[in-house]
């Protein structure tokens, strides 16, 4: 670090402890603070709010000396972003919204893992909801996530014949991926493993064995006979 910036940041700081005495004194009541908010921050950094918001929404453009004195500040005030309003103000949540059929499926927390090792790699935060198959719970869960503004969603759906809220969704520039169930007509990314492949693999394994009448159970209901290739709406 050049002599004049360390120079600078050591002035900086100084100016901050002394003005963090006068801010705890000042304010010290023995009563519960409520929680510090963004132009606290400003004010016991001794800069003024437009940088400081900056600062701490991580936008824009400011000095070493400021970005120490903000950081310092709220470190001192634990302060927490509001995220809704960070969200309003810069068009991102920095997280992503993921709407499991099924949470205590052993594979939903192996792909769970996967999910936030990435996310988290990229600074973004993952919010999960489950739906238990219940298409009405999915629509809930999609509705609530947006309201948090989440900047995308990952949706393993409840059921592929109820899809409405996921074409409107995207409609509405929602980036979705598919996790599991493709939807027809809905034209994103999908993550799905190979079933039909895994059932030749499965139904020629039956046939090495001598077996001829296979039976297959499904949670699903089905009106008649199973015709190969039938759509189930699963």
């Amino acid at each position: 670090v050049p002599g004049s910036v360390l120079k600078t940041i050591t002035h900086g700081v100084t100016r901050f402890r002394i003005t963090l005495d006068c801010y705890q004194a000042t304010h010290q009541s023995g009563k519960t603070r409520p929680p510090a908010r963004w132009f606290d921050v400003a004010e016991l950094a001794g800069v003024s709010k437009p940088p400081a918001a900056g600062v701490l929404g991580r936008y824009g453009s400011s000095s070493v000396k400021t970005r120490a004195a903000v950081h310092a500040a709220a470190a001192a005030l634990n302060y927490r972003p509001n995220a809704p309003a960070k969200a309003m103000n810069t068009g991102k949540s920095e997280a992503i919204g993921v709407i499991s059929r099924n949470v205590g499926n052993p594979g939903f927390a192996l792909a769970l893992e996967g999910m936030m090792a990435v996310a988290a790699g990229a600074g973004v935060s993952v919010v999960v909801a489950g739906t238990e198959f219940d298409p009405d719970l999915e629509r809930e869960a999609i509705d609530l996530l947006l309201s948090k503004r989440v900047d995308a969603l990952v949706v393993s759906t409840a059921h592929t014949a109820v899809t409405e809220h996921l074409h409107s969704a995207h409609a509405a520039g929602v980036p979705i991926v598919l996790w599991e169930r493709r939807v027809a007509g809905l034209d994103v990314p999908v993550v799905a493993s190979d079933m039909a492949g895994a059932g030749r693999l499965l139904g020629r394994h039956l046939r090495s064995l001598g077996h001829e009448r296979v039976g297959y159970v499904s949670t699903f209901p089905h009106p008649g006979p199973y015709v190969l290739g039938e759509e189930t709406g699963s």
